[in-house]
């Protein structure tokens, strides 16, 4: 039973996880957790797991009183993304330079 709810979940997580990037699911709008689920096929259960998933990625968020909704990034907030992101990918890049074989670096396709 729980293998199940898993996939569930994991499919309800990336069929709203689309709709929220291809902007199905628009910014700023509450979710309606009912139509949603049902326009999925799915219970509510799997789906406020999804969202709780969403949640920690930042791509919904939790009102208090009011539900969730899709969030909006600002143009400062992107930016600040793509600068974490820039530093991380660099010190990937680095500990993989300083600790890699020759096998792993002929393995990189």
């Amino acid at each position: 039973m729980k293998i199940m709810n898993y996939e569930l979940e994991n499919q309800a997580y990336k069929k709203v996880k689309s709709m929220i990037l291809t902007k199905k699911l628009q910014p700023e709008k509450k979710i309606v957790q009912d139509k949603l689920a049902a326009d999925l096929g799915i219970s509510r259960t799997p789906l406020r797991t999804a969202l709780q998933m969403l949640e920690a990625e930042f791509l919904v968020e939790s009102l208090p009183r009011q539900g969730m909704i899709v969030k909006e990034f600002s143009d400062s907030e992107i930016i600040e993304i793509y600068d974490c992101r820039m530093d991380l990918e660099g010190t990937a890049i680095g500990l993989f330079a300083e600790n890699s074989t020759k096998t792993d670096i002929s393995n990189i396709k």
